[in-house]
């Protein structure tokens, strides 16, 4: 798949936008998320949000503030394509929507920005792929973390061998929050939608909303896409009529015996969000903020890649009785861009990406990836059982 849009990119009908210009932006759904890329494509400099979309009319008022400009406002999506000025979509509406809106906005010859997961379904992440081949337009995902400085340093400590094999990613996201948002509307569905991430026709769960992000970092430094997974959780804590998992674990194998863990919690925050990268010679941990490194002590029976670099090499002292060390680490600190929040990060990137035009680090293979597996595991949790890569 990834050879073939590569070679599709290379035959890409898209033109170069005028370096010159600003980007012109519309964008579809203007909640929390929508309003945060509003905020984070302004900081660019480098475009203006002249259209907007979303069924409440309070949200357009607001995004229009966030534009710092008047907007052409619409309720309908198909309405803003048709008659709106724009160059690129910004699509942040509920999951279930993802698709569709991204599919029409490709069909009217707009770049997309997708917020994660690229879709629903398995079936809708392939429509999703094939457009984006067909109409030759850039659509990169809301995968930001991939733009962070110290996650890419990580990553590329980790391509250098310094973690020497790595085996294992313990991926964590842990709140004390029951996810529910508080909603001025009196109708029962309006009321539901508003809360779209508690609700299996509208989101994916833990899974799709949180663990995309993990998933997507394991890909990336596995460089593949699982083999199998196993997943468990329910609705054990927030009786609220909610019918997605409060709590989910999951498994995902890679090839060469390679291995994702993922947990979601939504009733205790002591480990936060967190990515562990286990190697043979080291340890990296990546957090949403930081990132730090630590050498594994050595002995004549333990895992080694990495020649011996003599009693410098680890930052950890012996450890006894498996107590577990608890000491500052290597801190990953690049000094290029390490002041500014992944999300603007992206923003810019995704600019670039247009302008040239070109594909997205974080491009709609990597997105199907995520999206599709986040399915899988949610089929395994739901039926008990292992799920393999030919599920769907």
């Amino acid at each position: 798949m990834a050879a073939g849009l590569t070679a599709l990119a290379g035959e890409s009908r898209a033109q170069a936008t005028d370096p010159s210009g600003a980007l012109r932006l519309g964008v579809i759904g203007v909640g929390d998320r929508g309003r945060d890329l509003i905020r984070a494509f302004m900081r660019t400099g480098q475009v203006e949000v002249t259209a907007l979309c979303d069924a409440n009319p309070s949200r357009l008022k607001v995004g229009r503030f966030l534009a710092r400009q008047e907007t052409a406002d619409f309720e309908d999506y198909r309405r803003m394509l048709d008659e709106s000025d724009i160059d690129a979509v910004v699509v942040a509406s509920p999951l279930h929507l993802h698709a569709e809106h991204t599919l029409a906005a490709l069909d009217h010859d707009r770049h997309v920005y997708c917020e994660i997961a690229l879709a629903h379904t398995i079936d809708q992440c392939r429509k999703v792929t094939e457009a984006v081949g067909r109409t030759g337009k850039v659509l990169q995902v809301g995968h930001q973390y991939r733009y962070a400085p110290w996650i890419q340093e990580g990553v590329k400590r980790i391509r250098e061998g310094e973690l020497g094999q790595v085996q294992r990613i313990h991926a964590i996201w842990h709140r004390n929050d029951d996810g529910r948002r508080r909603t001025s509307a009196t109708d029962p569905a309006a009321a539901r939608l508003a809360n779209w991430r508690l609700y299996s026709e509208f989101s994916g769960g833990p899974l799709a909303d949180l663990g995309a992000h993990q998933l997507d970092l394991a890909n990336w430094i596995f460089e593949a896409s699982p083999e199998t997974v196993l997943a468990a959780g329910g609705v054990d804590f927030w009786k609220d009529g909610r019918d997605l998992p409060d709590n989910v674990a999951a498994v995902f194998r890679y090839p060469g015996g390679r291995t994702l863990v993922f947990s979601a919690l939504s009733t205790n925050s002591m480990e936060g969000t967190q990515t562990r990268v286990f190697g043979t010679d080291g340890a990296l941990v990546m957090t949403n903020a930081d990132a730090a490194l630590y050498w594994e002590p050595r002995s004549e029976h333990s895992a080694h890649v990495r020649e011996d670099a003599g009693t410098d090499a680890t930052t950890a002292p012996t450890r006894k009785h498996g107590v577990p060390y608890r000491g500052p680490g290597e801190p990953l600190a690049p000094a290029e861009d390490e002041h500014v929040e992944p999300t603007q990060l992206a923003c810019a990137a995704f600019v670039r990406s247009v302008r040239q035009p070109a594909q997205p680090l974080a491009d709609v293979t990597a997105g199907q990836a995520v999206a599709e597996w986040a399915c899988r595991a949610t089929l395994a949790m739901a039926e008990g059982r292992l799920v393999s890569g030919e599920a769907g």
